[in-house]
């Protein structure tokens, strides 16, 4: 007799488990079929008596990311981040998902949303430059100079992508560090010799610095390019302008001269007739 109860206690306590195993199993088969969908309901399944299953986590985390259903992945690997601090492979997993979603947001123009996800997937990753270069852009959209040229910094020092130099100079163009502009500026054009907006760019600090000789090479450059860029025309017009008044100026003076003189002598002859 107690043999038999025996034999039936085991039996109550072991189907719920197989129960739960079959859901286990029945989602990894899922998995391999790619009906993720279908997966993702039969590890929940599984893990409803199971919480701290970490191979349940990891796959359902798996097929989050296969549906594009990043923050329930990010949630299922922090949780296994949690369990096992060192493992690589969840942590890689972890990273995958926060830059997959703070590109959506990216892209979206949330930036706020996509900012916040790139902080966290930088303390995971802190050698990858796309991502500082696209936190840089976020906090250039928000003016925010200073953290925006760090980011392209650290970008640059990573991989000196003329991008990376392109979008730094513009941040010092509007902080007005001409100098360090114009260097990056450079830099670009050293590698991409016929980009017109680096070349527009850098002629437009030359002019406002004087330099019109090296402002005129580079808007004939750039019009050899693109003979229709109108902001090029419109600095090509204004430098003209420039350098005329520049050229005739002792003329301009003796011009001016002779008028005020012409106007004294025209109101000294008014005020004799009076």
């Amino acid at each position: 007799m107690i043999f038999k109860n025996a034999i039936v206690f085991f039996l109550f306590g072991l189907l719920p488990l197989l129960a739960f195993g079959n859901a286990f199993q029945r989602g990894l088969q899922q998995f391999d079929e790619k009906q993720y969908e279908a997966a993702i309901e039969s590890f929940t399944e599984f893990l409803a008596e199971n919480s701290s299953h970490e191979a349940s986590l990891f796959n359902r985390g798996i097929a989050y990311m296969q549906i594009e259903n990043y923050e329930a992945a990010i949630a299922d690997f922090s949780k296994l981040v949690t369990f096992n601090p060192d493992d690589a492979n969840v942590k890689n997993q972890l990273a995958n998902a926060l830059i997959a979603l703070a590109n959506e947001y990216f892209e979206n123009d949330e930036s706020d949303k996509a900012m916040d996800y790139l902080e966290q997937y930088l303390q995971l990753r802190p050698e990858d430059d796309v991502a500082w270069f696209n936190i840089g852009q976020i906090y250039s959209r928000k003016e925010e100079r200073k953290k925006a040229i760090r980011c392209y910094t650290n970008a640059i020092e990573m991989n000196p992508d003329a991008d990376y130099f392109f979008n730094r100079a513009i941040d010092y163009y509007f902080m007005e560090a001409n100098d360090s502009s114009l260097a990056d500026l450079t830099k670009v054009l050293n590698i991409r010799q016929e980009d017109t907006t680096a070349l527009w760019f850098r002629a437009k600090i030359f002019y406002l610095q004087n330099d019109y000789e090296k402002a005129q090479a580079d808007l004939n450059t750039l019009l050899k390019l693109n003979p229709n860029h109108t902001a090029a025309r419109d600095l090509e017009s204004a430098l003209r302008i420039t350098l005329f008044f520049k050229n005739n100026i002792v003329w301009f003076g003796l011009l001016l001269v002779i008028g005020l003189l012409g106007l004294f002598f025209a109101v000294r002859a008014f005020k004799k007739k009076s």
